[in-house]
């Protein structure tokens, strides 16, 4: 491998973890070594900080982009900020919520987190701060800015007509879940444009970056990098983008392939 990189960028959920949301040893102490050998880490993801930090305590990453890029935190450092405004957080829920063919939301807000979906297992670990409000008390509730609305729906392409156009906001859908959660958050809340920002901080160029990922929102992230891994479980279009599709995230796919090229 003829570039040479100075930091490792990697997406969580199918990526890092495996399907039971945990770390292998093997994935651990590959971070482990890499990071020993002067390489950053850093964790990209669309889970909230929260949740991030329940499954990354053994990680030690040298910086966070969590809720699909609304932020970049290095330690208590906030170093990239992308958030709708109470405004358009409002408005864009309602819409959601006027639609037939959107069963329920989850607002990440950056003072408490709301659900309507009354499965949610409100209380309990990564949904341990949210609070499960009815559709009618939502326009209460909504009056925050937002990280990224959630919008759960089995017909993505209806919902991104509710936004088309509209420059305040970015519909990012997922087709690795189950749930059908889709993303809506501010254009610039982009796990891109956090990495940006946080190879700034460090000094560290794009081109001296590797990134993991396997799902619509790893798609940037994999093409502004030097390197754009894409595990084996990813969807078609990031392994179409991808450079390299190594092994899934059920067989430490991305631990084997750092441990390979790079220790």
């Amino acid at each position: 491998m003829k570039k040479s990189f100075k930091m490792i960028a990697a997406d969580l959920d199918r990526t890092l973890l495996r399907d039971n949301e945990t770390l292998s040893a093997v994935t651990i102490n590959a971070i482990r070594e890499a990071r020993k050998k002067g390489m950053l880490f850093v964790v990209a993801t669309a889970r909230s900080l929260y949740s991030t930090l329940l499954v990354t305590q053994e990680l030690y990453p040298d910086a966070i982009i969590h809720t699909g890029g609304a932020y970049a935190v290095v330690g208590d450092q906030v170093i990239y900020r992308a958030v709708l405004s109470p405004e358009d957080t409002l408005e864009a829920a309602l819409a959601c919520l006027s639609a037939p063919f959107v069963d329920h939301i989850r607002i990440c807000g950056e003072t408490e987190d709301v659900t309507t979906n009354p499965a949610i297992p409100v209380g309990q670990k990564e949904f341990l701060h949210y609070r499960r409000v009815s559709d009618e008390k939502l326009t209460e509730t909504a009056l925050q800015a937002a990280t990224k609305i959630t919008v759960c729906s089995p017909e993505p392409d209806k919902v991104a007509t509710l936004f088309e156009g509209d420059p305040r906001y970015l519909f990012t859908p997922s087709k690795n879940t189950s749930s059908f959660g889709h993303k809506l958050a501010h254009p610039a809340a982009t796990k891109e444009a956090a990495l940006v920002g946080v190879a700034t901080h460090f000094g560290v160029t794009c081109d001296e970056i590797v990134a993991f990922g396997d799902d619509m929102a790893d798609l940037g992230m994999l093409s502004v990098c030097g390197l754009g891994v894409a595990v084996a479980n990813a969807i078609p279009e990031v392994k179409t983008i991808a450079d390299v599709v190594c092994g899934s995230n059920e067989e430490d796919g991305v631990a084997h392939y750092i441990n390979e090229f790079f220790l």
